[in-house]
C-alpha cells in the first residue's frame, strides 16, 4: 500500500505516534481488514455513528495548544450577543425569536457573567492548510460525540492497537470525556454550596431512557465517573448522578428537589427546558443549570457571523480580533440588514450566487448537518432556490467551505481510502473535555455527519517524548 508525503505529514502533524501508525499498518497489511480489530463492532456507538476500525493518536502537547485558542473563542461566541444587544430585552426577543419572558430570563444570565463562563460547550473544526477554523459552536447540554467516551478504553484492548501501543511504549491517557466533566461539575457545586452533598440531575425525555436512543450507556457512564470523582475526594463528599424528567424537579422552601435528594446542579439533557420549578431555583441561585436559559442564544450559529461582520470594530479588543483572524472563517448572515453601526455591510445576493463554489449555506437553529447546502454539491438553480428560502426565513448564515489535508483511514469489509476530519473539541467552563472526530470519506462530498455515512474516530491522546513504566 503506498501512502502519499502529503498524507502522511498529515497523519504526523497529530502526533509522531500518528505517523508510525501509518508505517505500522504497512508492515500488517492484514489490518486493511475490518475484521482484524475483532471487538470493534462492540463497541458501535448507538448515536448513530459506526465506529471507525483505526484509532487517532493525538499528542497532549497538540491537544493543549488547541484548547488555549478554543477557550477564548467560544468565550467571544457566548458573550458576543451582550456586547451588541446590551440588556435590551426586546432586540434578544426580536433577534433571536424569543417570547417576552424568555428573553427577560436570558437578560439574567447575562446580568450575573459566571452563567456565561461555566456552560458546556463543542466547538466544531476543521484543520486545514491555515490552521483549525471553526464551522460552528454547540452551546447546547446535550452534545453530540460523548457517545466516544465509552469506547476509548475498549479501543486500548483491541489486539493491533494493544500490540502498536506496547511496542512502541506509548504513554496514553485513558481518561473519558464525563471525567473531565463530572469533577468539573462536582467542584463547582462543592464551591458554591459549601455542601457535603454534590447531587447532579441528567435531565432525560420521557421514554427515551433506552438502548436505542443512546441514553442508558450516556447516563451509566457519566454515573461511574461520578463515583470515581466521590473515590478521588476520600468520600468527603457524597456525590451521586440522578436521573428524571423536569416534571419531576420540584421546588420546596427555595430549593430544588428530586424525591429526597436536594439538587445542586441539572444538566439539561433533554431539547426543551428544564422546568418553571428549576427556572425559579436558579433565578435564587440554589441551583445550577447546564447550560440555564441563555441556551438557544448561545447556541446560535450566527453568533459566529456576529463575530465576523464585526471583527474590525471597538467591540472588540486586539487580542480578540486575533483569536478571531485565526481561527474563524469568513461567515455572514443572510440579509439585508446591517447589524450595528460598526459592522461590516450585509453580503449582497450577487456575491453569494458567484462564489457558489466557496460556499455553504445553513440555518442557525438546526443540528446534525440537517438543512447544511454545500453549493459545490448544487446546481444554480438550487443554491439559487436554497438562498430564497435563506432570506425569507431570516436566521440562516453563508460560510467559506474548509477544505481538509487527507487522512488515510480503513473503509469496508477490506482496504482503506482518503477522508476528510472534523474535530469536536469539549468545553467545560474553562476546562479541557477532550476531542472526539467525525470521518468522512472525500470521495463521498458534502457534510461530514453520520446521515452522509461518516463514522465517529476514537481519539487516543499520548504523552509523547515519555516512556511507558
Amino acid at each position: 500500500m503506498e501512502i502519499s508525503a502529503e498524507v502522511r505529514r498529515a497523519h504526523a502533524d497529530l502526533s509522531v505516534a500518528n505517523g508510525l501508525f501509518l508505517d505500522y499498518i504497512q508492515a500488517h497489511p492484514e489490518l486493511l481488514k475490518r475484521s482484524s480489530f475483532e471487538g470493534i463492532d462492540a463497541l458501535e456507538d448507538s448515536g448513530g455513528y459506526a465506529l471507525q476500525a483505526w484509532p487517532t493518536f493525538i499528542s497532549s502537547a497538540f491537544m493543549e495548544s488547541i484548547h488555549s485558542w478554543n477557550k477564548a473563542l467560544c468565550h467571544l461566541v457566548k458573550v458576543i450577543p451582550h456586547r451588541i444587544f446590551g440588556n435590551d430585552t426586546a432586540r434578544f426577543a426580536d433577534f433571536y425569536q424569543l417570547e417576552k419572558d424568555h428573553a427577560s430570563l436570558v437578560v439574567a444570565t447575562y446580568a450575573n457573567p459566571r452563567w456565561v463562563n461555566e456552560t458546556m460547550s463543542r466547538g466544531d473544526f476543521m484543520l486545514t492548510a491555515d490552521g483549525f477554523k471553526c464551522m460552528e459552536y454547540n452551546m447546547a447540554s446535550r452534545l453530540g460525540g460523548w457517545h466516544s467516551s465509552w469506547a476509548t478504553e475498549g479501543m486500548l484492548e483491541i489486539e493491533p492497537v494493544r500490540r502498536f501501543v506496547e511496542e512502541h511504549n506509548l504513554v496514553v491517557r485513558r481518561e473519558s470525556t464525563f471525567k473531565p466533566l463530572m469533577s468539573y461539575l462536582v467542584r463547582q457545586c462543592i464551591r458554591r454550596f459549601a455542601s457535603t452533598e454534590a447531587n447532579i440531575v441528567a435531565l432525560v425525555e420521557p421514554g427515551k431512557l433506552t438502548k436505542a436512543h443512546g441514553q442508558i450507556e450516556l447516563f451509566e457512564s457519566m454515573r461511574r465517573e461520578v463515583e470515581a470523582v466521590e473515590r478521588l475526594l476520600g468520600g468527603r463528599v457524597r456525590c451521586r448522578l440522578l436521573k428524571g424528567t423536569p416534571e419531576q424537579l420540584k421546588e420546596r422552601n427555595g430549593m430544588l428537589y428530586l424525591e429526597q435528594h436536594r439538587v445542586h446542579a441539572v444538566i439539561e439533557g433533554t431539547y426543551g427546558t428544564a422546568g418553571l420549578d428549576s427556572m425559579r431555583c436558579w433565578l435564587k441561585g440554589t441551583v445550577d443549570l447546564y447550560n440555564g436559559p441563555a441556551t438557544p442564544v448561545m447556541n446560535d450559529k450566527r453568533n459566529l457571523a456576529m463575530l465576523s461582520e464585526l471583527k474590525d470594530s471597538k467591540l472588540l479588543n486586539d487580542t480578540e480580533r486575533q483569536v478571531v483572524d485565526a481561527h474563524l472563517p469568513w461567515t455572514r448572515r443572510v440579509t439585508k440588514e446591517r447589524l450595528h453601526p460598526q459592522a461590516v455591510a450585509p453580503v449582497s445576493r450577487q456575491e453569494i450566487l458567484e462564489r457558489r463554489h466557496e460556499l455553504v449555506l445553513k440555518p442557525s437553529n438546526l443540528s446534525s448537518g440537517q438543512d447544511v447546502f454545500l453549493g459545490p454539491y448544487l446546481d444554480d438553480k438550487t443554491w439559487t432556490d436554497v438562498l430564497d428560502r435563506a432570506y425569507e426565513e431570516g436566521n440562516w448564515l453563508v460560510q467559506e467551505i474548509l477544505e481538509s489535508p487527507p487522512y488515510l483511514f480503513q473503509r469496508g469489509e477490506v482496504g482503506a481510502e482518503l477522508h476528510d476530519l472534523v474535530w469536536g473539541v469539549f468545553l467545560y467552563g474553562e476546562r479541557d473535555g477532550g476531542p472526539f472526530l467525525r470521518i468522512g470519506p472525500k470521495h463521498m462530498g458534502g457534510p461530514i455527519n453520520a446521515h452522509a455515512g461518516a463514522a465517529l474516530g476514537i481519539t487516543v491522546v499520548v504523552e509523547e517524548g515519555a516512556e511507558a513504566v
